[in-house]
């Protein structure tokens, strides 16, 4: 989902060329989604019963 939305990461791809570029959208993407991972987690787990 992070990798596929035009505004957040996909300036990577297009100002980095070649491989690296593309590695680099990658990379990003997965961090923005770890933190949206942990984000989730700590709240589920903040409410317990």
């Amino acid at each position: 989902l992070h990798d596929a939305l035009p505004i957040s990461i996909g300036w990577a791809d297009k100002k980095v060329a070649g491989g690296l570029g593309i590695m680099l959208d990658d990379i990003i993407a997965g961090v923005m989604a770890a933190a949206v991972w942990v984000i989730i987690y700590t709240f589920i787990f903040s409410f317990s019963f």
